[in-house]
């Protein structure tokens, strides 16, 4: 009996923890885009590392990326920004967090290649590791829309 006990316990505090923290989808619905940063790591023998960071001031938002390509030597560093995000890129960046929360933790590996995506917000932390189907929703079309790149 005291073991029962227990596990009701430790299941009912579950679910007051769980209840109690916003959910990605509920604060994307709310039309809260909260500070995000994404880390995204791919490559094989070397990586490419890209860190994008979006923020808020006041009614305006803005994105800086920073990528550091280990393949070279010296190790090289771009970096993007954008002063200020229009509302169809900021639902371009809502999709992409919606679909990160739909994304497994864990998917097949392509071969060598190293795919890990980390997206951390003001209440939780998406991890995906592997070739995961982001239904082109990828990393790279956030970015391409977020910097208005032509890749």
């Amino acid at each position: 009996m005291k073991c029962f006990f227990q596990i009701f316990l430790l299941i009912i505090s579950a679910l007051l923890l769980i209840s109690c923290q916003p959910s990605l989808d509920k604060i994307l619905a709310e039309k809260k885009l909260v500070p995000v940063e994404i880390r995204y790591e791919v490559g094989d023998d070397g990586h490419d590392i890209f860190r994008l960071i979006v923020k808020q001031t006041g009614n305006r938002f803005y994105a800086e990326e920073t990528q550091t390509d280990n393949f070279s030597w010296p190790q090289k560093t771009a970096y993007l920004k954008n002063d200020s995000l229009t509302e169809a890129q900021i639902n371009d960046l809502r999709i992409y967090l919606l679909t990160a929360s739909m994304i497994p933790g864990k998917c097949d590996e392509v071969a060598s290649v190293t795919q890990l995506t980390r997206i951390i917000y003001s209440k939780g932390e998406i991890f995906s590791d592997g070739a995961c189907d982001w239904k082109d929703k990828d990393y790279f079309e956030l970015r391409n829309s977020l910097f208005n790149l032509q890749e």
